[in-house]
Formats: C-alpha cells, structure tokens, sequence
C-alpha cells in the first residue's frame, strides 16, 4: 500500500544519474503520499539499507521517519519530503538536497545511520556534505533548531560544547558597489553543555571570551561551506536567489537565466553572534582528590 510508505530511498548511482522519472511517476500516482521522507542510499543500492529489516526485526522505515522527526534537533542532515524535493526542483533560485544513509555497524551489529547531505543541480546529484558541513548549512538556511557546537580554547585546543537552545537567520541581499551580495546574520543562543578544563572559569577564560571565539569559528565555517557548494558544486542549495527573486523582483528578472553563474561568484558576507545565556548548575570543574 503505497498511501502507508513512510520513506524513499534512492540509490547514489540512480541519483546521479538523474531522478525526474522516478519522482515524476511519484508524484503522479494518486495512492503515493506527498509527506513522505526523502534518502540518497551511500550504499551499493538502496536495498542494503531496507535489508535491515530482516537483522534488526523492526521495520527500517518507521524507524527512519520517527528519526527525521528528531533530526531537527541534531542537525547533522537535512529533513526532506517528497513534496519539498519536487518544489526545489522546479525552483529556479533554491537547489535540491537530501539526507544521506548508510549502514553503520559496531559489535557484528548493523544499524542504519543518518549522517551528511546529497547536494543535487537539477535533478542529479553532484556531490556531498558531511555531518559537520551539513550543520553550518542548514544554519544559512534557518533550519536550526538544536544540536552542539565545539568551541576551542584561547590556545586552540577543542575545550568547550555548546548546545544550541535556539537560532535566528536572516538573509538580506543587498547591491555593494555594483555588485550582489548577500548578507547573512545568525543569532544564536546556547547553554555551556561541557568545560574539559580543570581550571573551569577560574582562569583566564570568561564567558564572553568563549563566546567571541565560538562566533567567529562559526562565521568561518559557514563561510567555507558556502564556498565549497559555490565552486565545488555551483548549486544554490541556501536559496539565495529566492530572496533575490522576493526582495529584488526587478533585479531578479535580470538575473534569473545567468542565476547559476551568478551564484558560483556571488559575495557573501557572514556575521555571527552566539549568546550563552546558561552555564549550567555549576560555574566550576569536578576536581580530583590526591
């Protein structure tokens, strides 16, 4: 029964070929869902990952729905569903992309994983994020709901964990000396999750110093991902040019037939502010006895 698919998995290979025509018959069949969740297989195929069911004896796709509900709060991969898929890939501003899976086993135990982003032009897959990459993503694209950020310390050792509590983007395209940039801002609020310090913040290290050196890591990072998509991938997957096209309609119909061109060497200018606003219950370490 089709009306009860919770899932799709698609393999790599079919998806780099192209998937208008799996999605096209999709959509038209009148017992499929539009709601269902969305996967490109890093498997051989697409079967490896459904062939859990006989390991695990649960059943794989209910499984990965409830975890897409729970994703949101990682964000470590993209939640796709089919309907969002199909309106990315009649956008001429807003690329596609879907979550990747593969299966991941420790101790002889095989389990499906979610991990990383399938970046699509058009209809075919061009290439990968990973867990990491995908996050500092999906904050350009205001999909950030929860997750951890590693920050290091004044002497660049990875010291202490933040967990995001909520986070804010705003996008403005604005025209700088003849030229389209886009601006981003994130606001961020975090609690201090972890302090792998024995000094805690006795030391030299305050909070506001902590958090000076988690925004502008995160600004650097989100900076690198749209640059790699910009000249790795040439695919529009942060949708800059439907803000473009909702806030500059007379540029955009300018712009709209050369968008992927202009997109590869578009300026971008990111500013990021991480506010920690809780430190926990304690402002100090455990400690050791002698």
């Amino acid at each position: 029964m089709w009306s009860h698919a919770k899932v799709i998995i698609l393999s790599e290979e079919v998806a780099r070929e192209g998937l208008i025509k799996v999605i096209d018959w999709y959509s038209r069949d009148t017992e499929t869902r539009a709601d269902v969740f969305l996967f490109v297989s890093s498997e051989k195929n697409a079967r490896e990952v459904l062939n859990l069911n006989n390991e695990t004896k649960t059943i794989i796709s209910y499984e990965l729905a409830q975890m897409m509900n729970d994703e949101t709060f990682t964000s470590t991969a993209p939640v796709v569903q089919i309907w969002d898929f199909i309106d990315k890939l009649e956008s001429s501003g807003d690329s596609a992309i879907a979550p990747l899976i593969y299966v991941y086993e420790k101790n002889g135990q095989k389990n499906e994983r979610v991990n990383g982003t399938a970046v699509f032009v058009r209809d075919r897959m061009v290439g990968k994020l990973n867990g990491d990459e995908t996050k500092h993503a999906l904050f350009v694209k205001n999909k950030i709901k929860g997750g951890v950020l590693e920050v290091e310390n004044s002497k660049g050792t990875p010291t202490y964990s933040l967990e995001i509590l909520s986070s804010r983007t705003k996008v403005k395209p604005k025209w700088v000396d003849g030229r389209l940039e886009m601006q981003i801002h994130t606001v961020t609020h975090t609690g201090l999750d972890e302090a792998m310090s024995a000094e805690g913040f006795a030391g030299d290290e305050s909070v506001q110093a902590i958090a000076k050196r988690a925004s502008e890591a995160l600004e650097q990072k989100i900076l690198s991902v749209i640059r790699k998509v910009q000249r790795e991938y040439h695919a529009d997957i942060f949708g800059f040019g439907e803000i473009v096209h909702e806030e500059m309609p007379k540029s955009w119909r300018r712009l709209k037939e050369k968008w992927p061109e202009e997109f590869t060497t578009l300026n971008v200018k990111v500013r990021s502010e991480i506010i920690i606003q809780s430190t926990a219950k304690s402002s100090r370490t455990i400690k050791l006895g002698d």
